[in-house]
């Protein structure tokens, strides 16, 4: 699931958590990144849970596709794999 908070000094951050069951309101979700009154924004930036001034579920975002495979082919891989692929020496399982 995730969260978008939105903090005192007008910016927005994305969380994201695994969950068994969803929680009923955001702000119990947001009590999993809870450590001791620190929110963990990255690798490096935490900020006070107090900062928080909105929390609210964020519907995860469609993935896109590689714009390059929409117009792959399966004759355009045969013809790569052919070209530049040795095919290994079959051996027989002893």
């Amino acid at each position: 699931m995730r969260l978008r908070i939105h903090l005192e000094d007008g910016r927005e951050a994305l969380l994201s958590a695994e969950v068994d069951a969803p929680p009923e309101t955001p702000e119990d979700l947001l009590e999993q990144f809870n450590r001791e009154g620190q929110i963990l924004l990255g690798d490096r930036e935490t900020v006070p849970i107090k900062d928080v001034v909105k929390v609210e579920f964020a519907p995860a975002e469609p993935q896109a596709a590689p714009s390059w495979l929409r117009d792959l082919r399966d004759e355009d891989v045969a013809s790569a794999m052919d070209g530049r692929f040795e095919k290994p020496a079959f051996e027989e399982p002893s």
